[in-house]
């Protein structure tokens, strides 16, 4: 990854991130992860809850204060909401600390101009308007609840960014994967 996507996204990072009591159901959070290299995206719904997509070896590499890695393997719940990783993967419903690092939470945002969609980071804003967040709330509900899930996950073309974005706008899309195919060079945003 290019210097300066590291240092844009490590700026971001620090400058951006929201204390998870600002929440609000139907957010579009996400964080990143694994040297800022890539993001992980879900769904807030409320009570320090996220909707969200994971591949299927996900499950084995949650890093949380609320499950040791030695829980993980030995295939323990996590103390706070019960969460067991799937070594499948799919849509779950976890506590945020089992989502991400808390101390860095960013909202991934709806509407922005095309300005700021062409000089932000992929993956962190679309310029399409996100629906009434009863809806995306309802959307991400059912898709967990639906036997079926969100299909079979695609780093590539069916990931976790594409799951927040399709509850948030009904259609769905992920330009970070985008962007690491491109080499991660220059901005832009999801236009979905």
């Amino acid at each position: 990854m290019p210097l300066m996507t590291m240092i844009k996204r490590e700026a971001e990072t620090d400058a951006y991130h929201v204390d998870w009591t600002s929440l609000k159901p139907g957010d579009h959070i996400y964080c990143y992860r694994r040297l800022n290299v890539y993001s992980h995206h879900g769904i807030y719904v409320g009570d320090y809850r996220v909707i969200h997509f994971m591949g299927p070896e996900r499950g084995s590499s949650i890093s949380s204060s609320s499950i040791s890695i030695s829980s993980i393997f030995f295939g323990e719940h996590c103390n706070i909401c019960g969460c067991k990783p799937k070594p499948q993967g799919g849509v779950v419903k976890t506590c945020l600390e089992c989502f991400g690092n808390l101390r860095h939470l960013l909202v991934f945002e709806y509407g922005v101009s095309q300005f700021e969609f062409l000089v932000k980071n992929k993956g962190t804003c679309s310029v399409d308007q996100s629906d009434d967040p009863d809806v995306v709330v309802r959307r991400a509900t059912q898709i967990l609840e639906d036997g079926a899930g969100f299909g079979e996950y695609d780093l590539w073309s069916n990931n976790c960014e594409t799951f927040a974005v399709h509850c948030k706008t009904g259609k769905g899309r992920s330009t970070q994967a985008l962007a690491l195919l491109d080499g991660g060079v220059g901005g832009g945003c999801s236009i979905v």
